[in-house]
């Protein structure tokens, strides 16, 4: 590595570690979203979404293994969450500075860039074998993305299963399909 590359990881070696921890924490554990359509299913199953703290995947319901997804709130997903570690992991490190050399500051900004760039590969590869399909909005005309509640905090399985919420939607489903 070039000197001026070796700097600039070190510098930046804080920022590299929180948005790699960051990216793979929230694909770990993340949220889980209720919509009212679990409520009554009268069309088919409902699907959960998930996403901390905006819900931007959801199972299609169309074939095994292939989720709706929405990579623009992704995206705000990730800013989000970084920007609330950002403070923590950048305060360890000026205590640090004072007793860890700078080679293990590079050191910490190589491990977030390879877990970044691991977290990266792994989307597209799931983009381009069609796992994950692109899509302005999750859910259809029946799960508007204004309807998902937050459920509670759960391991970033993927599972198909929809848990009704009685305390988002106490009455059951209520939406007016004549719009």
């Amino acid at each position: 590595m070039t000197n001026s590359l070796v700097k600039n990881i070190s510098h930046y070696g804080a920022l590299l570690l929180t948005v790699g921890l960051t990216i793979w924490l929230e694909f770990i554990l993340t949220m889980e979203w209720s919509s009212p359509y679990c409520m009554s299913q009268e069309d088919g199953p409902g699907y959960a979404a998930f996403g901390m703290p905006l819900p931007y995947m959801q199972f299609g319901g169309a074939s095994s293994l292939q989720y709706e997804f929405m990579p623009h709130i992704y995206l705000l997903n990730l800013i989000v969450l970084s920007a609330i570690a950002f403070p923590t992991i950048s305060w360890t490190f000026d205590r640090l500075s004072l007793t860890v050399s700078t080679r293990w500051r590079t050191v910490a900004g190589v491990v977030g860039l390879v877990l970044l760039a691991a977290r990266i590969s792994l989307l597209m590869l799931s983009i381009s074998i069609k796992m994950l399909i692109p899509t302005l909005s999750i859910g259809d005309h029946y799960e508007p993305y204004v309807d998902f509640r937050p459920v509670g905090l759960c391991l970033h399985d993927g599972y198909y299963e929809c848990k009704p919420s009685p305390y988002w939607f106490p009455d059951g489903w209520k939406y007016d399909q004549s719009k």
